[in-house]
């Protein structure tokens, strides 16, 4: 599982790799540098390839459908997560504690405070939870891109974005972010099998 791991982690910082210098090449004006950054992004590419050849090596079959998968986390299991340490410090098991965490946040909003304040009490656990999973990372590498690509704003940073990039009243922001401080990235969601 640790070798499928690997690979898996790998794979996927190939394929970020690929990507990047995939956008450098599109986008830059000399043509040296487009075919320098594209021979960079195939390089990548193939690699990703190699490392997402290796971690399916190791998967498990998944049982009555005859397909082969990963053996995927179940939801109700998660809940030895909710309001406990963090033990296991692989991007696993810290992204099955950040979720129940996170998906848990509704059941801890104090409902008797007023709602600009229930607003801010979901902005703080979710920042809490995520500086506590990013801490806790072995994957320091993960975990320092992660900061740097998703840097927690401040509250107020928050409320402007949803604003601007929403188009929303200040009273719609301060709904929005009530409404998905219990939501988590879909898409690290499916790689991690929540």
């Amino acid at each position: 599982m640790a070798q499928q791991y690997e690979a898996q982690k790998k794979e996927n910082y190939c394929e970020r790799q690929e990507k990047r210098y995939e956008r450098i090449s599109k986008y830059s004006l000399d043509e040296d540098n487009q075919r320098i950054y594209g021979a960079r992004a195939q390089a990548y590419g193939e690699k990703a390839e190699q490392f997402g050849k290796i971690a399916k090596s190791f998967e498990k079959p998944v049982e009555k459908s005859g397909e082969s998968g990963i053996i995927k986390a179940n939801k109700n299991d998660l809940t030895k997560y909710i309001g406990k340490d963090i033990v296991e410090t692989d991007n696993q098991h810290i992204c099955e504690w950040y979720y129940a965490n996170v998906s848990d946040i509704p059941n801890q909003i104090d409902k008797s405070l007023p709602f600009n304040d229930q607003v801010k009490q979901a902005f703080n656990l979710r920042n809490k939870y995520k500086h506590k999973a990013r801490v806790a990372m072995s994957d320091v590498e993960t975990a320092a891109e992660l900061e740097r690509l998703r840097p927690a704003p401040t509250f107020e940073e928050l409320v402007e974005n949803k604003m601007k990039r929403k188009n929303l009243t200040q009273q719609e922001a301060l709904e929005d972010i009530l409404k998905t401080a219990s939501k988590t990235n879909p898409d690290v969601n499916k790689e991690f099998g929540l």
